[in-house]
């Protein structure tokens, strides 16, 4: 039986105050996927979280979520948006958010990249799934983590890695 894929962490950064993004450049391009854990809080909840490629701010994304809270749900797909969206804040200074999200075939030049991933909030009390979608061909080098608004800051203490996936 074959071995499953292999994770091998590229970079991993603890903030020691708080910053208003996260970027991971010069992402090595030997992986077939790649995978960000981050554990984070938020300052001061006004803005979403957002994703980037290679400094692509434009509406050049699809972003699609579905939202779970225990007692109601709901979910919506947005066309042309500016980044790949959570659809809502982190819900607290406090670092008690995990999020994972998947990046999909990001060397590939012969199609777009997509993303998926899950957000969980103890403090919130909800779970959310997430979907994106890059359009693009271009091989992903650099990703930004950010808020929709550009002021607010992941939290003092937020730890975010960046692994590559070996395929089996």
């Amino acid at each position: 039986m074959a071995a499953g894929p292999t994770y091998k962490k590229i970079q991993s950064e603890t903030l020691g105050s708080n910053q208003t993004s996260i970027v991971f450049n010069a992402i090595p391009q030997t992986y077939t996927d790649l995978k960000i854990s981050l554990i984070a809080g938020q300052n001061p909840l006004a803005g979403a979280f957002v994703i980037y490629f290679n400094g692509d701010t434009g509406t050049t994304y699809t972003s699609s979520y579905m939202l779970g809270t225990g007692s109601s749900q709901s979910g919506a797909c947005s066309n042309n948006t500016n980044g790949i969206f959570n659809f809502g804040d982190l819900g607290s200074s406090t670092i008690v958010n995990l999020i994972e999200i998947n990046v999909n075939r990001y060397t590939e030049t012969n199609r777009h990249k997509s993303t998926s991933s899950i957000f969980s909030s103890k403090e919130r009390g909800r779970i959310l799934l997430n979907f994106g979608l890059w359009r693009s061909n271009s091989a992903i080098t650099s990703m930004t983590l950010s808020f929709t608004n550009g002021t607010d800051t992941f939290a003092t203490g937020t730890v975010a890695t960046l692994y590559g996936i070996e395929a089996a």
